[in-house]
């Protein structure tokens, strides 16, 4: 997939340092409607399982609405839906909201990526899933998604319309494939109570964060806690550009561009237009 592939974060210098993107599990989004089936989907959902139709004939609808009814339809929708993170993208940088909301109101800044790097297009790659690893766009509609069609994971790609002007993207990934898997030190008490473990004794890493062994990260519970960050290293050579914004602290543009200083890429700030609404994108 060969598109622009934008994403807007805070100004973060040691970014450059780690450049660790978070794949966001369906509590930790913006968005309630995020990765929840409607009921329609689920009655759709369980209608087409082979475990729940009878030699010879298909069940019916109603028979669908009273096996969700007598089941946990929230414990259905996290057996095929939990394991998995997503990293947005768009294909715009310059975007005022989006600056405004994702940029920490024009003080951050815009990170461009290859899209046709292997990190985003084949690295995560599985067979038995088509989305899995590959970047998607996402479709925007008025209505939620009423039936299952090619594959479950269409879930993940459709929005309300009213969140079309951010043009996203999604990279859906397996978060067991995580490169770390971690906690912020305020949260250490909650996780060491869950997993019965001392992580006070752990070192603390990138800033006041704390790794969990991987061989510990993967109950279900945690997999669902919006406090858990489940981070991938993007390769250096997958970033194009930085675009700082036009409130950006100085101070920290200076310490980006340090980290910087052995990237072959561009680099760019915004500065308000003076006759229209939108951003001019000047060279550092």
């Amino acid at each position: 997939m060969d598109i622009k592939l934008y994403k807007y974060m805070p100004l973060r210098p040691d970014f450059f340092v780690n450049r660790w993107l978070r794949a966001s599990t369906q509590t930790a989004l913006n968005d309630p409607f995020e990765i929840i089936a409607s009921d329609e989907y689920l009655i759709d959902m369980v209608m087409s399982l082979r475990t729940f139709k009878e030699k010879g004939r298909s069940r019916t609808r109603d028979e669908a609405i009273e096996f969700l009814k007598s089941s946990d339809s929230e414990g259905m929708d996290d057996a095929f839906f939990l394991n998995h993170g997503v990293i947005s993208f768009t294909e715009t940088r310059g975007n005022l909201l989006m600056w405004a909301h994702y940029a920490e109101q024009h003080q951050g800044m815009v990170i461009e990526f290859d899209s046709k790097h292997e990190f985003f297009s084949s690295k995560f790659v599985t067979k038995h899933n088509s989305h899995e690893g590959r970047l998607s766009r996402v479709l925007y509609r008025k209505e939620r998604l009423a039936s299952v069609n090619n594959y479950l994971m269409e879930l993940y790609l459709h929005k309300s319309d009213e969140w079309a002007y951010e043009k996203e993207h999604r990279l859906i990934l397996d978060l067991v494939t995580a490169d770390k898997k971690l906690i912020h030190k305020d949260k250490v008490d909650f996780f060491s109570l869950v997993l019965n473990n001392d992580f006070k004794s752990k070192n603390l890493q990138y800033r006041d964060l704390i790794a969990i062994p991987e061989h510990q990260a993967r109950s279900p519970y945690l997999l669902r806690h919006k406090d858990l960050l489940c981070m991938y290293e993007v390769p250096k050579g997958a970033i194009k550009s930085v675009t700082f914004g036009c409130n950006a602290d100085e101070s920290l543009i200076d310490t980006a561009r340090e980290h910087l200083s052995n990237y072959d890429i561009q680099l760019q700030k915004t500065r308000i237009d003076s006759v229209d609404y939108r951003l001019r994108f000047e060279d550092l």
